[in-house]
């Protein structure tokens, strides 16, 4: 009888023991910091040659963005989002105007994501609002494209994948839809690189 109450003490013990390293892993997500960079694509999908870096026959620069994130849980994140393309707008189909150049549209969103688990591979979901700016060429407006700079607001569905290298730093893709008050959906595929600390 002691014989085998021996084993049953052992395995229960690693099952606490490894119980309790589970718990101090994924507790250490809440309060990291995040920083990172990506580079992808990104693009108006209903306005023709619109997508940087491929922009009709021409290869324009890819769209790059910047980014930071704070746990503040171990299951949500606050973010911000910084990115930037250049795209070519003269493709939009309500009353183009031929022979402009390209636009740099800047954005700036903020908002919460939340972590579907916290294991190596890291999925999460998030929502953000944010501002848009057009710079050096034409703007989209609710009637179509006007001259000149110009903004826009709207919000975004963010859907993403990180795999945590190590602690310090981690590599993943993210796939943003965002919807403009103008009435243009603008899309945004990132391969992100950040470091993390703070946990």
């Amino acid at each position: 009888m002691a014989s085998s109450r021996g084993p049953r003490l052992v395995l229960a013990a690693c099952v606490l023991a490894s119980c309790m390293a589970w718990g101090g892993f994924a507790h250490a997500f809440e309060r990291q910091w995040h920083l990172g960079a990506g580079v992808g694509i990104a693009g108006f999908p209903n306005i023709e040659n619109s997508y940087a870096p491929f922009s009709g026959e021409s290869l324009k620069p890819p769209a790059i963005g910047l980014y930071t994130a704070y746990g503040i849980s171990d299951y949500f994140d606050w973010r911000l989002e910084l990115t930037w393309g250049l795209h070519s707008l003269d493709g939009a189909p309500e009353e183009p105007i031929p022979d402009l150049e390209t636009t740099h549209v800047v954005s700036a969103s903020s908002g919460l994501s939340y972590k579907l688990d916290v294991i190596d591979w890291i999925p999460y979901l998030g929502v953000m609002l944010g501002y848009y700016g057009y710079f050096g060429g034409p703007h989209l407006t609710a009637d179509g494209l006007a001259e000149g700079g110009g903004s826009d607001a709207g919000a975004s569905l963010v859907l993403g994948l990180d795999h945590a290298v190590n602690r310090g730093f981690a590599v993943g893709v993210q796939l943003r839809y965002d919807r403009l008050l103008s009435g243009e959906d603008y899309f945004i595929g990132q391969l992100r690189f950040e470091h993390t600390w703070g946990f």
